[in-house]
């Protein structure tokens, strides 16, 4: 019983428009019905005008910010809208329930759409009683009472659906968001541990050749330092085209070609890396490249991390249909130490992500005294997507 409608209805317009509409067909009623009825022995002017002005006030109180028990709304417009009926006024007087259907079948729940159906049908039954108005006209006003109220019912199922669409929207929106900031983490990962593990090992190598070839130790921080200014150079290239879309120049992803110079890279910074693959890369869509590239770099960052000293294998094998790609070091040197100092744990976790981006699977574990990654990826990703200029570093 105290259950209230929402005052607050979108459009706003909707609202102010049911009640200057409500306002309209009343002085019409006032106006023309007074006229028609003057003399007779039923209401009076003064009543007229008494019943129209409570009909009036409860819309007034309806469409405001005023919340009141949604019966009281419903006797205090359709209670009027029967006396008036009631009295023979049924030229203009039968728009007053169609007003108030409308308004029901917009405004209020399911249950209240039904009611108001109801209470509008209702409201027109004293007019037929023998000897008070025409049966005729019940079929017309009762139709009428239907019309109004479906277009009510169909007006507010548009706006529902209008806003499922755009709370749809506002979490699609977020999905992205959230996305990009993942991916975003993921790029700067692979960027920044990359370098650092190949980094690390040029240093470790001058460390371990200084005191005797010394030529060779300042060759290796040469190239250490060449690395970390590229790595410089990286992230800001990454950071300039997120916050500058209007970039000119989008410099070209790595791909699958470009794994022969990544192996060869920590080749040079002193590790046992071999490269084989089996098939022709330029079959493969540069997107699913793009994440190739980024999975060999992350698993050799890792080698280079936990197994200093280990052997790498790296085998891409692409089949008609599935693309296999493995890595896999063996236990680190004896003597070495691992640098767990520089994992973040996200590695595993952005390759995962990037497998399952294509459909595919990923298998990482112990394996022949040391690890493997393994992953099986769909020529044909069920999941496609662009790739964004932020990935291109």
């Amino acid at each position: 019983m105290r259950e209230r409608w929402a005052r607050i209805v979108q459009p706003w317009w909707v609202a102010p428009l049911h009640c200057v509409v409500a306002a309209l067909v009343c002085a019409l009623v006032l106006f023309f019905e007074d006229r028609r009825f003057e003399g007779s022995a039923g209401l009076s002017a003064t009543q007229l005008l008494a019943l129209g002005a409570v009909f009036m006030a409860a819309w007034l109180i309806e469409t405001s910010a005023l919340g009141w028990p949604r019966l009281l709304f419903l006797a205090a417009t359709l209670l009027p809208a029967a006396l008036i009926l009631y009295d023979g006024r049924d030229t203009i007087a039968p728009f007053l329930p169609m007003t108030v259907a409308s308004w029901g079948a917009y405004a209020g729940s399911r249950r209240t759409r039904y009611v108001t159906l109801a209470l509008a049908l209702a409201s027109l039954v004293p007019t037929f009683i023998p000897g008070r108005g025409e049966l005729d006209n019940l079929v017309s006003w009762s139709l009428g009472i239907l019309l109004t109220w479906s277009m009510g019912a169909t007006l507010a199922r548009q706006q529902r659906l209008l806003e499922q669409l755009q709370l749809a929207r506002e979490r699609l929106a977020q999905q992205a968001a959230a996305e990009e900031r993942r991916r975003i983490a993921r790029e700067i990962h692979d960027v920044v541990a990359h370098t650092l593990a190949v980094t690390m090992l040029h240093i470790t190598g001058a460390r371990h050749v200084l005191g005797r070839e010394p030529a060779r130790a300042a060759e290796a921080l040469e190239q250490a330092e060449a690395l970390g200014r590229q790595s410089l150079a990286d992230i800001r290239r990454v950071v300039g085209l997120l916050g500058d879309d209007r970039a000119a120049v989008v410099p070209a992803a790595p791909d699958l070609d470009q794994l022969p110079a990544l192996v060869g890279l920590y080749k040079s910074a002193g590790m046992d890396a071999h490269l084989c693959v089996d098939g022709d890369t330029t079959t493969i869509g540069p997107a699913l490249g793009l994440d190739l590239y980024r999975i060999v770099q992350e698993a050799l960052t890792n080698a280079a991390r936990y197994a200093p000293g280990a052997r790498v294998e790296v085998r891409v094998i692409m089949d008609a249909t599935i693309v296999r790609l493995t890595v896999w070091n063996s236990a680190a040197r004896q003597g070495s130490r691992p640098a767990l100092g520089l994992g973040g744990g996200r590695g595993l976790l952005g390759i995962r992500e990037r497998v399952a981006l294509h459909g595919g699977l990923t298998d990482a574990g112990a394996d022949r005294d040391g690890w493997l990654v393994a992953c099986q990826i769909p020529r044909e990703s069920r999941h496609v997507r662009q790739t964004p200029a932020a990935e291109v570093a």
